[in-house]
């Protein structure tokens, strides 16, 4: 038989597993989240929902002819801060978006949910510039998003060897299996992990110090950490002011005032509406007395007498009866008996 024909002792080639894992995942709508350890990326084919932008201006007529002439598609709403613009598809979000830029808005936004950058951390490197490590991760043939160099919170108190670096892939570039098989960055060997992010109780932009959303769909004006002013935080040279709450702190304090207060508001418009409820009174005239059912006794069912016997016949069967098993002498016997007088008299 020919090869490939299919014969005994052939094994058939099988489908690549990773390309079916793949297919499989794609057509499936319920899955939402991918291994962190797989090679494999998927891109998930269920309908992207664009977020809004915000505009801290109130010329919504200027906004709407603009956009009209531009022939976008979108809805606005006015808020207790500007105008908020909510466009029905990714294609008219982007369209607004370069838009608003053209137009010189100050606005910010939010991450598509498909463009949400894959995030690693990278362990053991010294104390490098920003620089040094992106040009040491294209040398790897990586090409990042953006590198931040981390702070930890007790960098002062312990004296640590080494260096943490985030670093922003664009998403489905790469994955955190095939970051590991990279040892070492610049001949310095280093250590990749999935970012798993601060659990912080609010997000604070760090352009503009406002709360609720994130630095890199920020285009507000750049204000200043220490002063609030806007410009940037290695020109101030002004005294600590908080550009919030106008406290003598900085602007990104975990205990400033208007922090607390966002972070309240956000609370009492997410959680449970109370709905006030009036009970109703309660007397005769709303719930009159339910009638009483009238319970009509049954009638007891005839007593049928029951067959027996006279009181001298039983006493004549038993003594019949007594005589006849005396006489029996094995157990056998005495079953035939009491069978003969079943027979007899049960009829």
């Amino acid at each position: 038989m020919a090869p490939g024909g299919g014969g005994p002792g052939v094994k058939r080639p099988k489908p690549d597993e990773d390309e079916a894992t793949k297919k499989l995942l794609q057509n499936n709508k319920y899955f939402t989240w991918d291994d962190p350890d797989s090679d494999i990326i998927v891109q998930r084919c269920e309908k992207e929902k664009a977020p809004p932008y915000f505009i801290p201006d109130k010329d919504l007529t200027r906004l709407r002819t603009l956009a009209n002439n531009a022939k976008v598609t979108a809805t606005y709403k006015l808020t207790g801060q500007g105008i908020k613009i909510v466009c029905p598809t990714v294609e008219e979000y982007n369209k607004m978006g370069r838009l608003l830029k053209t137009w010189k808005y100050h606005f910010y936004t939010h991450d598509l949910p498909g463009s949400r950058p894959f995030k690693v951390v990278i362990r053991g490197l010294g104390d490098f510039s920003v620089e040094s490590v992106t040009a040491a991760l294209k040398q790897e043939k990586l090409e990042p998003l953006k590198v931040f160099k981390m702070t930890r919170r007790d960098q002062q108190e312990k004296n640590y060897r080494d260096h943490l670096f985030l670093v922003h892939f664009p998403k489905g570039a790469t994955t955190l299996k095939r970051l590991k098989e990279i040892k070492a960055l610049d001949q310095i060997i280093v250590q990749w992990e999935t970012y798993r992010g601060a659990n912080r109780s609010v997000t604070q932009c760090q352009n503009c110090l406002a709360f609720g959303h994130g630095t890199r769909n920020c285009f507000m004006d750049t204000r200043c950490t220490n002063c609030g002013g806007k410009h940037k935080n290695e020109d101030c040279i002004a005294e600590t002011k908080c550009g919030n709450c106008q406290g003598k702190h900085q602007g990104t304090d975990a205990q400033c005032p208007a922090r607390n207060k966002f972070i309240e508001i956000r609370k009492k418009a997410s959680g449970p509406k109370k709905v006030t409820r009036v009970q109703p009174v309660i007397n005769n005239d709303n719930f009159p007395p339910l009638p009483v059912p009238v319970v009509v006794p049954k009638p007891a069912p005839p007593k049928v007498p029951i067959p027996g016997f006279p009181k001298e016949e039983l006493v004549r069967i038993f003594l019949e009866m007594s005589d006849a098993l005396n006489s029996c002498v094995t157990r056998a016997e005495v079953i035939k008996t009491l069978g003969v007088f079943v027979i007899k008299y049960g009829r």
